[in-house]
């Protein structure tokens, strides 16, 4: 008798919050705004920005195109929210810009300043639409915090044979409520 898994109470999990979350990134209003964008095959970044799978991005990543977002789950909390059956709760989003540096030759400070400049790009983008409102679907309450890391951000050298520079941007979500 072949198993039945059960599905999560939360109608919008991460990983489909992430996915909207990677296209409101790179557009405000239905204009791709940032660099991320403008180097992308799609012109949309849709194929540089990748959800919990940081190998890919190091598959994808290149000399021809150098940078590359990773998107992953930090800490999630579930609290009863107006009665037994009642949730709501908080996600927060680490989005990790990429800039692949053994490939290029701009120096170290070229890197972070255009990581730097887009990551700020990327945060009014979202600052103008904190209910992740996308195809007239809201689907998160709000983003009440940003943080961006400092600006000399971290190597990261996991992969073999590359180094990324990297820098860091945190986004803590009051999630939608829902019924379990």
């Amino acid at each position: 008798m072949p198993i039945t898994l059960r599905t999560a109470n939360n109608p919008n999990t991460d990983v489909q919050i992430f996915a909207i979350l990677a296209s409101c990134l790179n557009q405000f209003q239905g204009v791709y705004n940032t660099y991320l964008a403008q180097i992308s095959v799609s012109q949309t970044a849709a194929e540089l920005c990748f959800i919990q799978n940081k190998y890919k991005l190091s598959q994808s990543i290149s000399a021809a195109i150098p940078y590359a977002v990773h998107i992953a789950s930090g800490p999630q909390r579930y609290m009863y929210s107006g009665g037994p059956r009642n949730r709501a709760g908080t996600l927060t989003a680490i989005i990790e810009y990429c800039g692949r540096w053994d490939t290029q030759a701009s120096s170290v400070d070229t890197i972070r300043a255009t990581i730097a400049a887009d990551l700020e790009r990327m945060k009014a983008n979202l600052e103008n639409n904190d209910s992740l409102n996308f195809g007239g679907q809201a689907y998160v309450w709000s983003m009440p915090s940003i943080a961006l890391s400092e600006y000399k951000g971290e190597l990261d050298t996991q992969f073999t044979g590359m180094t990324l520079i990297q820098r860091v941007m945190t986004i803590n979500m009051q999630i939608l409520p829902f019924d379990c």
